[in-house]
């Protein structure tokens, strides 16, 4: 019990830091696992907490050329795609 609520708690910590700074999470994921391929950027990524990223998912819709995969330990998948323009 004290071993997920340590682990929650850190997910919390995490989530809150990515909403404290708009765009950090997201550039820290982009350039760990970005792979440029043609004009788009493309990301890859798995978290244990999926608050963490559906949060990084927003974020990263918001970058232009970006195409994303990710992943959460509970079974959430989210994929974001370049807006259409």
């Amino acid at each position: 019990m004290e071993r997920l609520t340590d682990e929650s708690q850190a997910a919390a910590k995490r989530a809150e830091a990515v909403d404290a700074t708009p765009g950090a999470g997201a550039e820290a994921v982009a350039a760990a696992g970005a792979t440029t391929l043609g004009a788009h950027r493309v990301v890859v990524y798995r978290d244990a907490d999926a608050a963490l990223v559906r949060a990084l998912a927003t974020e990263l819709q918001a970058e232009p050329g970006t195409v994303a995969l990710l992943g959460a330990d509970d079974g959430t998948v989210v994929v974001c795609l370049p807006r259409a323009t």
